[in-house]
């Protein structure tokens, strides 16, 4: 993949000067690294890639600028299947050295994100390259037939709830390992609330009797009567003795 992106600008698109990149430059270039060799399930971790392009012959037509555009994949180890970590990830070199003695260096970190649906194992990471093109002068030239369609870059793990190590238990402290365990107390039992009691109403007191004030005339003529009737009587007795 990065020899790719190297040899992008040295693919002259003039067919009768029949450029060999080989014969202009000199590439050397590390091998890919990962932030991560075991990842899970869903997980992104990050890939890079550096390299350096030596020009050693000046070029008759150089290009102005170049483009790269590639996805990486993933490939299961046992049964085969490939995982897209990378849809497409465009390369921009601009401007690209194009006379001798200069020098050109990449240094590019790109996300991988492994799928959901990734099976517990060994991957084959691998880049595959999408599209390749120059720009000489105002033209842009499709080079992509020119360089390799895939490119190793190394090898990641996933790992699955099977693989993963078992989660430890929490160590007891020395109060909580010798201190005895208590029992827990009863609950008490439900008092039933008491029913409560209804008071009888009073009976209503009997309504005060008025007496009228001719009664009270008639009980004093009647005492005054009876005392005056005496009275004479007495004075008759005194007469006839």
């Amino acid at each position: 993949m990065l020899a790719a992106v190297l040899w992008v600008a040295y693919a002259s698109p003039v067919a009768a000067l029949d450029l060999n990149p080989a014969n202009y430059f000199k590439l050397t270039y590390e091998p890919v690294t990962f932030d991560k060799t075991e990842v899970a399930a869903g997980e992104t971790f990050h890939a890079t890639f550096k390299g350096k392009a030596s020009c050693t012959k000046s070029l008759p037509f150089s290009p102005s600028q170049a483009t790269i555009n590639w996805r990486v994949i993933a490939r299961h180890n046992a049964s085969g299947a490939g995982l897209t970590l990378n849809e497409s990830y465009v390369i921009s070199i601009d401007p690209f050295p194009h006379k001798k003695g200069e020098t050109f260096e990449i240094n590019q970190t790109i996300p991988l994100n492994m799928p959901s649906n990734a099976a517990p194992g060994d991957y084959t990471i691998t880049g595959q390259l999408i599209e390749a093109k120059v720009k000489i002068l105002f033209l842009w030239q499709g080079v992509t037939g020119s360089f390799p369609k895939e490119q190793s870059m190394g090898t990641v793990k996933v790992i699955g709830p099977e693989t993963a190590p078992p989660a430890q238990e929490p160590m007891p402290t020395a109060s909580e390992s010798k201190a005895p365990a208590l029992a827990s107390a009863p609950a008490p039992a439900a008092t039933p609330a008491p029913e409560p009691v209804i008071s009888p109403e009073p009976s209503p007191e009997p309504p005060e009797t008025n007496i009228n004030w001719w009664v009270v005339l008639l009980l004093i003529v009647l005492v005054g009567g009876g005392i005056a009737g005496i009275t004479l009587l007495l004075r008759h007795r005194r007469k006839e003795s």
